[in-house]
Parts: structure tokens; sequence; C-alpha cells
């Protein structure tokens, strides 16, 4: 980024990379009367961008930033570009970052299921995923969906509501 100062650099990605990943499921308020209509979450979607434009501008310009500001509109921020990369205004599956979850099934098979073998075979892998790993997570989302009962939470009935 084109800021000199650290702490304002830091203050600044960390502002954007709050705004990456808000999510309007993740941000409704618990329980049946938050639901919204289609249209009311298209509106709130587009007054979350207002909100964040407005609040990283304000954050740019109060630390005279006006190189940031212009590198955060031209690629992040204008109305092409925000929809790329915003969760806010997905209105499909939320953009994630798919490569960390592939790193995170990695990391358990290696710490829970490898240990002992440092370069497995991938017969013996695919064994183990399809015997141990696949099997135990079942049966934990078996558990989950036996502890939780026949109520679904709000953001699972508002995804639904959505498509």
């Amino acid at each position: 980024m084109c800021v000199k100062a650290k702490e304002t650099r830091k203050e600044i990605v960390g502002r954007f990379m709050v705004h990456l990943h808000f999510h309007p499921f993740v941000c409704q308020p618990r329980g049946a009367q938050a639901l919204k209509s289609v249209e009311e979450v298209n509106h709130d979607l587009k007054e979350t961008w207002k909100a964040q434009v407005e609040e990283m501008h304000n954050l740019c310009l109060q630390y005279g930033e006006s190189w940031a500001w212009e590198y955060l509109w031209k690629n992040w921020y204008h109305p092409d570009k925000y929809p790329i990369w915003a969760r806010a205004v997905c209105d499909e599956i939320p953009i994630i970052n798919s490569n960390s979850i592939v790193e995170s099934v990695w990391s358990v098979l290696k710490k829970n299921y490898l240990r002992q073998h440092h370069r497995p075979k991938f017969e013996f892998l695919i064994d183990i995923i399809m015997n141990q790993y696949l099997p135990n997570n079942i049966g934990q989302v078996n558990q989950h969906r036996h502890l939780t009962g026949p109520v679904k939470p709000s953001w699972y009935i508002l995804f639904h509501v959505l498509h």
C-alpha cells in the first residue's frame, strides 16, 4: 500500500479487513423476528456499501492519505469492483478463501491421523480420509444436529429466503 506511516497503514488495512469479512448473515440480529425480505436485504446491502465507502474515505481523509484513498477507490470500493470482493453484496454463496479450507483439512489430517506417517502413499491417505476422517466428521455433524434439534438458526432461514 502507498502509506508510509506503519500505524496509519495498520489502521487502514485493519478497517479494510473488517469490511472484507462483513457478511449480512453473520451480522443479523437473532430470532425469527429478525428475518427480512429479499428487498430489505438488498437495500441493506446497498446501505452497507455506502457506509463502508464513507467510513474508509473519512479514515483516509483524517490521516491525509489521498493516495491510499485513490488506490482503494479504484481497486476495491468503486461500484464496479466492490461486488467482486465484498461479501456484503454477494447474492450467492459468500466469497471465501478456498485455499484456507484445504489447508485446514490438511492440517487436521496431519495432526490427528498422519502423525506417524511423514510421507504417506496416496492409497493410504485415501483410506484414512474415507474410513476415519469422514466418518468422524459425519458423527460430529449428526451430534450437532441432534443437540440443536429442529430449530434452524436465523442465518440459515435467511439463506433459504434469499435463494
